[in-house]
């Protein structure tokens, strides 16, 4: 697959190391969108969003995300005649403000410890600040991250690092804390109701449904940050500050 993507995608200036991660695009034929997803900005409700209006000509349901999730083709599992129709789809990614997505990582896949279905797996286990849903355990997570760990799960890599190619190759760049209103923008693009996309002020129904998955983050930025830890979150998310034109104001 990888070798068949570099012909299929060629002088797309593809970092093919995303595009061959089976979890970094979900493509829907049926609405010829192309989704870059990046964990813990919006992944999940938007990847569910976008199956269920793919779906509606099917008739099909989905009980869970990750039903909704296997229902996206990717580069990684498709057709030669799928993945060069691929080329032709609309292009669009949603991020998020860097200190809130770091939270929010931190939130769910770390200090939750023994309560969380993720949490509770080896790779978070070995984390600084596991189990500990405190200022304190949010300090030790980030010291983490500048000493060693900024890649040890792409939940909190930087989201410049997770794109499957340069920012002006995507047709859409939206944001978790605008998405009703840029996802209208995406279904105006597509020829769909943008009046659906209403609906996006809220979590998906499917991804609110999982317990303890909806961290809040925003809402609790300033009970966990200092000055010093956003300090330190401004340098190492650095490019995404400056990509994605987010103020590096914490407060």
């Amino acid at each position: 697959m990888a070798l068949r993507n570099m012909v299929v995608f060629r002088r797309m200036e593809m970092t093919h190391a995303n595009l061959n991660n089976s979890a970094a695009v979900a493509a829907f034929p049926e609405l010829r969108v192309f989704f870059n997803r990046i964990k813990k900005s919006g992944n999940s409700t938007v990847t569910a969003f976008l199956a269920e209006l793919a779906a509606e000509e099917t008739g099909q349901r989905f009980g869970t995300v990750r039903d909704a999730k296997k229902a996206a083709l990717s580069p990684v599992r498709c057709s030669w005649r799928e993945a060069r129709e691929m080329r032709d789809y609309t292009r669009f990614t949603v991020v998020r403000n860097p200190y809130d997505r770091v939270l929010s990582a931190f939130l769910n896949k770390v200090a939750l410890g023994e309560e969380g279905s993720d949490s509770r797996k080896r790779r978070f286990r070995v984390v600084p600040g596991w189990g500990e849903a405190t200022p304190d355990g949010f300090a030790r997570f980030v010291a983490f991250l500048d000493e060693r760990g900024l890649h040890h799960d792409r939940h909190w890599w930087p989201q410049r690092e997770l794109l499957v190619m340069p920012p002006e190759r995507f047709h859409l760049i939206g944001r978790l804390e605008t998405l009703p209103e840029d996802m209208a923008r995406l279904l105006t693009m597509i020829g769909r109701d943008p009046e659906r996309a209403r609906s996006l002020g809220q979590p998906h129904p499917l991804e609110a449904s999982q317990p303890l998955k909806i961290t809040g983050a925003t809402a609790k930025r300033a009970a966990f940050y200092t000055p010093q830890l956003a300090q330190t979150v401004g340098r190492l998310y650095a490019a995404d500050f400056e990509t994605f034109g987010y103020p590096e104001d914490w407060a």
